[in-house]
Order: C-alpha cells, then structure tokens, then sequence
C-alpha cells in the first residue's frame, strides 16, 4: 500500500488492492481452520484501508468486511458446525463481541488520524491564503510607491 500510494492515486486501484488483501486474508483462514490467529487477520482488514487516508475507500472495506463476516459466522453456524472452526463455533457471540471491537476500535483510529489530517489540510490552506495574501500587499505597497515617486 505505502509503495503503490504515491505513484498511483486511483480510486480504481486502492479499492482492487484492499479486494486482495480480504480475498487473501479470507483464502488464509479457510486454508488453514487449526489456526486461530487468521480470525484476527479478518478483523484488521479495514485497518489497511487506513493507510490511503481516503474515507470512502475506509467505510468501502468496513463494509465488505463486516459483510464477509457476517456470510462467514452464518457458514460456520449452519453449513459447518463447529467440524473445521469448533473455536468460532462454541463461542459465537463472543467472537462476534470481539469483531465487533475491533472495528470499534479501527474506525476510532481512523476518525481520529482523518480529523488530525483534516485539521492539517486546513491549516496548510490557511498558511498558503496568508502568503498570499501577505505578498499581495507587498505588491500594492510596491505599486503605491511607484505611483506617489515615479
């Protein structure tokens, strides 16, 4: 993500590579159903979204996340039963308390940086409009003076 931002700045491309990563991310829980950390990769999905500083872009993989789970609890509940993920199965609310968290906790995070780099945004426009400003009255002066002494 930090190698492909600045170079290209599509919409087009940051949603395909936040796509991949869940695509991957997914592919990796239901290759490997033993291991219990893949759940946690599924819950910070929405986390790399973070990176592109792009709000659509973030509620986009909030929502294809949340989606994802939701269609993947209703599999384990109903198709699977507890046979490849007992450890989802046997404690589902729990498990959907912790989801639910960490997205909480990702959408924290990023209002917070969103509203720091905002608050930046506008204080970087604001110097630039005072720079401006500030050599437009240099000019006035210097045109004033021109006039009143040829």
């Amino acid at each position: 993500c930090l190698l492909l931002y600045p170079n290209y700045i599509t919409d087009v491309l940051r949603m395909s590579i936040i796509i991949v990563a869940s695509v991957y991310f997914y592919t990796l829980f239901f290759l490997y159903p033993d291991t219990w950390s893949t759940f946690i990769f599924l819950c910070i999905i929405p986390a790399l979204s973070i990176l592109y500083f792009d709000a659509k872009l973030f509620y986009f993989s909030l929502l294809l996340n949340s989606a994802a789970i939701l269609l993947l609890f209703s599999y384990i509940k109903l198709i699977d039963q507890g046979h490849q993920y007992p450890y989802i199965e046997q404690d589902l609310i729990g498990n959907s308390i912790n989801f639910i968290g960490c997205q909480v906790i990702i959408y924290f995070i990023f209002y917070l940086t969103y509203g720091r780099l905002k608050k930046q945004e506008l204080y970087f426009e604001q110097i630039q409009q005072s720079e401006r400003l500030k050599v437009t009255g240099q000019l006035a002066a210097a045109v004033a003076h021109e006039i009143r002494n040829p």
